[in-house]
């Protein structure tokens, strides 16, 4: 079969599916739904012969009630009739749409038993990717490397990491100076000790305004210390002991 044959049967098949079948299914749910409506009034019209029977079976001969009831039997068959011819119907109509569908999946078969690709040429079928592995030149391998070789590494001069200013002056920061040993302020003045034991003082916390010109001594202590004697002076006098209190 050639594959143009292959191509009309499949399309016909699926034609038939989308254009008949639909079509016998909508007629074949109208004719249900008449038969729906013929059995809702067949069953009316017993249900009234029912009632009118009973209400004159004592009146009636036998011979009536006999034909009375052969005549319920009828209409009952009637009913029973119509209900088989609905689901004839469902029934037909399932075996239509298999059968639309059966065929089209062997037309579908066929199609694919013979169905050909055509034949690409080695330079379509080559991806891309292949391609520019085959253009790409090798590298060229030393003569140092094929003879086996070990090209020494560079050894790698350790650096020893340098002074950093910014560290001494932020531990200078973090200092504490003065009897109330708070940080560093702008006006400080330093005792002239070198053993004394808080170098710098805060101006507001020795009372002190304006910085003194001579040497200037915290304690009487520090000043006897250095080998002075005398009670210590600065600019602005001496500063006040008394009321003084060591933060914490």
């Amino acid at each position: 079969m050639e594959l143009d044959d292959a191509v009309v049967e499949i399309i016909a098949a699926f034609t038939k599916i989308n254009t008949e079948v639909p079509e016998k299914t909508r007629a074949a749910l109208a004719e249900m739904n008449h038969l729906d409506e013929s059995v809702r009034r067949q069953l009316q019209e017993v249900q009234k012969t029912k009632i009118e029977f009973m209400a004159n079976y004592e009146k009636m001969t036998q011979d009536q009630r006999a034909k009375a009831f052969n005549l319920l039997q009828i209409e009952m068959e009637k009913i029973a009739d119509m209900c088989d011819s609905k689901v004839g119907i469902a029934k037909t109509m399932r075996d239509a749409v298999h059968d639309a569908h059966q065929k089209f999946k062997e037309q579908h078969q066929k199609f694919i038993e013979n169905y050909k690709p055509p034949k690409r040429s080695e330079s379509e079928i080559m991806t891309p990717k292949k391609r520019s592995e085959e253009e790409e030149p090798k590298p060229e391998v030393s003569t140092e490397k094929r003879r086996g070789r070990k090209k020494k590494e560079p050894e790698i001069k350790k650096e020893e990491p340098e002074e950093d200013g910014e560290n001494m002056e932020d531990e200078e920061e973090q200092k504490m100076y003065c009897w109330c040993q708070l940080e560093k302020q702008d006006n400080m003045v330093f005792c002239e000790n070198p053993t004394c034991k808080y170098e710098w003082f805060h101006f507001t916390c020795i009372g002190m305004v304006t910085a003194p010109k001579d040497d200037w001594y915290c304690t009487n202590a520090c000043r006897s210390a250095v080998g002075l004697s005398g009670k210590r002076t600065s600019a602005a006098g001496t500063p006040k002991r008394g009321g003084l209190k060591k933060r914490k």
